[in-house]
């Protein structure tokens, strides 16, 4: 009795398992069409995978070159892909600008030499916060008694954009002589367009310096200043921009002297590819 109960338990297992192994019956399609077997959830479909490695994808161009393996390519550089990626993650240190500061040397002539103010130097950042260094030398000549060492620290105006400005600046020098001097500034204005193409800026500017030296005194300065700007190619389809730019000023000593009235007009020309 036993024995027969277990195998009639064997058969019927056996039947179900053929059941679950024979492929699903085709299910008849429309329109006469050649029914397709249906693919079983336990067979692993090859289509599936990737045509190209992983680290070929075009979501990022930066990513595709950071999943290269090491192994692959030991001699790719990857730090302009790393720079670009946290950029893009907000990661980034802001760029710092740097420039050279040459001022004074021109090309030699047959002319007689004059006393001209001569500088070398560096300048780091460039709007709206710039720190300048620079060597200078009152007459050109670089003798110990004429020659010192500068720096300033200035915050300028927006140039480009309407509306209030205002800006800051602070710095000194001091000599191979020994003498040492400071000085500070500072300026506040408004710019605003009158047409399209022209932009009228006034401003009004407060400057001050001190020699440390016996017997000196400071000097301070009130300059209101007007300047124009007109683009006279914002109406032509140039390769050029040009840009007139015209400044008027009056110097006002506050500690004594004469009022200076200076002019100034610059045709400045850029090349936009």
């Amino acid at each position: 009795m036993t024995s027969s109960t277990a195998r009639h338990a064997a058969l019927a297992l056996l039947a179900t398992g053929c059941l679950l192994s024979s492929p699903a019956p085709a299910s008849p399609a429309p329109n006469g069409e050649e029914a397709k077997p249906q693919a079983t959830a336990g067979r692993f479909e090859l289509a599936a995978l990737p045509d190209a490695p992983f680290w070929e994808t075009e979501d990022e161009p930066e990513q595709a070159i950071l999943a290269i393996p090491s192994f692959i390519a030991p001699h790719l550089d990857k730090s302009v892909a790393f720079g670009e990626r946290a950029r893009r993650n907000g990661l980034a240190r802001a760029e710092l600008e740097a420039a050279t500061i040459r001022r004074g040397f021109t090309a030699p002539t047959d002319r007689p030499y004059a006393a001209t103010e001569r500088a070398v130097g560096v300048r780091l950042g460039q709007n709206p916060l710039s720190l300048e260094t620079s060597l200078v030398s009152g007459t050109g000549t670089w003798e110990g008694k004429d020659t010192r060492l500068n720096w300033a620290l200035r915050r300028r105006g927006g140039a480009e954009s309407n509306g209030l400005r205002w800006g800051w600046g602070t710095g000194g020098g001091v000599g191979m002589s020994g003498s040492t001097s400071q000085n500070a500034s500072a300026s506040l204005g408004y710019s605003h367009s009158l047409f399209d193409m022209v932009t009228l800026t006034s401003e009004i500017a407060l400057a001050s310096s001190y020699a440390f030296a016996s017997h000196a005194q400071p000097d301070a300065s009130l300059t209101p200043q007007v300047q124009i700007v007109t683009d006279l190619s914002s109406t032509l389809s140039t390769p050029w921009k040009t840009v007139l730019d015209v400044k008027l000023n009056r110097q006002l000593p506050l500690t004594g002297g004469d009022p200076q009235s200076n002019a100034s007009a610059m045709l400045r020309l850029q090349f936009r590819p």
